[in-house]
């Protein structure tokens, strides 16, 4: 045999054998599902009213925080205000004004940077318009300059 016959009939065999896979199936009876019942169980019931319950936990030994605040002043002043319910161990919700220190020494602070930021600025101006007088002069006392070397040449020339 050639190798040519070989490759058609493994082919023949191949395309014969799915050719009686599909029969067979093709041929079965068709399934049918039965339900099965399943046997009922005996429940008990109670109705029962809604309620409010509030909960409440007991205990005994020491109790500590998970989180300590420990702080320290970054400003001084004096302190006007203390929230009434800040103690040790006391929860407070978070934005709460805790403590107010007075402020009239860093607004008098402020004023007097102020105050000097204005001097300052004004010192600036006065040394701008010195410089520009200054400029002004130098441009004047060299055209001055000029004139006096070539009134000093026409002299030089004359003797």
């Amino acid at each position: 045999m050639s190798w040519l016959k070989k490759k058609r009939a493994l082919a023949m065999i191949a395309v014969s054998g799915l050719l009686l896979a599909t029969l067979i199936v093709k041929m079965q009876p068709q399934m049918e599902h039965s339900p099965v019942a399943r046997a009922k169980t005996p429940v008990n019931v109670i109705d029962i009213a809604a309620q409010q319950i509030r909960p409440e936990i007991s205990g005994f030994g020491v109790v500590e925080a998970e989180i300590l605040l420990q702080v320290k002043a970054e400003v001084a002043g004096r302190v006007i205000y203390v929230h009434p319910q800040l103690r040790k161990g006391a929860v407070l919700p978070a934005g709460t004004e805790v403590v107010r220190i007075d402020d009239k020494d860093y607004q008098l602070a402020l004023k007097q940077a102020e105050a000097d930021l204005v001097s300052i600025n004004a010192n600036l101006d006065e040394f701008s318009f010195t410089e520009t007088d200054a400029r002004k002069s130098l441009k004047l006392a060299r055209k001055k300059l000029k004139l006096v070397q070539q009134e000093h040449r026409r002299i030089t020339s004359l003797v």
